[in-house]
């Protein structure tokens, strides 16, 4: 858990879908924000613990929103369908100084952001476990 919450920095991308969708549209829930790409694989492999976990918490208030950082749209849907990936799915095809992950100062994936109900960063890189726990409490 950090000290103290941090303030969500808001963005908008595009889902699986082609629609745009806002961090905010999930203001109210705890929010597991993972950033990730279809090329990476310990985001691979974390993505089953995330289906295990998603499947057990996503009628309790509780959401994964994912943030890839692919530059392959294809792979990123072909990912998307073979990790059984049913979450709000985004992507981002900004340019270095303007992508979410840029402004996020992500250097290394996969990496998440747990999100509590009033929009605030409390922990950073938290396991199933730790998720877990939080939703419980």
């Amino acid at each position: 858990m950090l000290e103290k919450p941090l303030p969500v920095p808001v963005f908008s991308l595009k889902n699986n879908e082609g629609k745009m969708v806002s961090i905010d549209d999930f203001k109210g829930k705890t929010i597991l924000l993972d950033f990730w790409a279809s090329w990476c694989f310990p985001c691979r492999i974390a993505n089953k613990s995330l289906v295990k976990l998603y499947s057990k918490y996503q009628n309790k208030n509780f959401e994964i929103v994912s943030v890839s950082v692919d530059e392959d749209e294809k792979k990123w849907h072909k990912a998307i369908k073979k990790d059984k990936l049913t979450w709000p799915q985004l992507i981002d095809f900004s340019t270095a100084e303007e992508s979410v992950a840029y402004r996020w100062q992500i250097k290394a994936i996969p990496i998440n952001y747990l999100i509590n109900a009033k929009g605030e960063i409390i922990a950073v890189n938290v396991d199933s476990d730790f998720i877990a726990k939080y939703l419980n409490q």
